[in-house]
């Protein structure tokens, strides 16, 4: 399932220049570029529309519910982040430090 969505970026560039491919085919130069381009854009919006729709009804996951309840989500949670990953660094580097000036005695 996670490869699926890591090839969704290369199928939506195919299907992007298949549709640009398409319409310059079956659309003269000049109806192209006068409104012919836009169409793309216009179907991508549709997509939009439709995917936001289903990402409002598509209920949460139990676990998120539960921590919501709890009322434990972080405000900003990418800051709670790399601040954890300091604190881990400020306690694991003087052993980093002791280990590598260890071996080089």
């Amino acid at each position: 399932m996670a490869s699926f969505v890591q090839s969704t970026v290369g199928i939506g560039l195919i299907l992007g220049s298949l549709a640009f491919l398409i319409l310059t085919i079956i659309l003269s130069s000049s109806a192209f570029y006068s409104y012919g381009w836009r169409i793309p854009y216009l179907l991508a919006f549709i997509v939009l529309i439709i995917g936001v729709f289903i990402g409002l009804k598509i209920p949460e996951i139990p676990i998120f519910e539960a921590i919501e309840k709890e009322n434990k989500i972080q405000k900003y949670p990418k800051f709670g982040f790399f601040l954890n990953i300091i604190k881990q660094n400020f306690y694991f580097q003087p052993l980093l430090w002791l280990h590598q000036g260890l071996f080089t005695i």
